[in-house]
């Protein structure tokens, strides 16, 4: 069985992440800045200084910040349906939730439970009222900071309470 693993496993975690940190360390210690920064120098700078001259931030800074937030969302509905298919796997929703597909084993029902769920949430939020959505937004906060002060935050394997 041993055999089977290729050796480069063993030395894979070492070689990620704190490789790059001891890198960074190196190179700084090699290339110090020319003289220690003054007290007040990153105070007395502001953001607009680190910009290049001529750089239409005002214009950019919108399409910077939708791709972060559809990514954010793209994320979110993936981690949505992984989750459904495991809950319906456990059987803690109905099995039907875990069904995949033939040929990429991709679980596509529940794919298009959460993204029927999502539609329904943006429905709801479109054309509800504002005390709706702050309610909605309420409410998903109380149940987040009840699960939270109940130490259940940490997928603890327990139905949820």
């Amino acid at each position: 069985m041993l055999a089977e693993v290729p050796r480069w496993w063993a030395f894979g975690p070492l070689s990620g992440r704190p490789a790059k940190h001891v890198l960074s360390l190196l190179l700084r210690g090699a290339f110090p800045p020319s003289r220690p920064p003054r007290r007040n120098e990153l105070r007395d700078r502001g953001d607009q200084e680190r910009v290049p001259p001529g750089l239409p931030i005002g214009t950019i800074m919108p399409f910077i910040s939708m791709f972060a937030v559809a990514n954010s969302a793209l994320i979110n509905k993936l981690m949505a349906s992984r989750l459904v298919y495991g809950m319906a796997r456990q059987r803690v929703v109905p099995p039907i939730l875990g069904r995949v597909g033939e040929v990429r084993r991709t679980p596509w029902m529940a794919i298009l439970f959460t993204t029927l769920l999502a539609l329904g949430l943006v429905f709801l939020v479109s054309f509800a009222s504002a005390d709706a959505v702050r309610t909605l937004g309420g409410t998903t906060a109380l149940v987040t900071a009840r699960r939270v002060h109940s130490g259940q935050s940490g997928g603890g394997g327990g139905a949820a309470s």
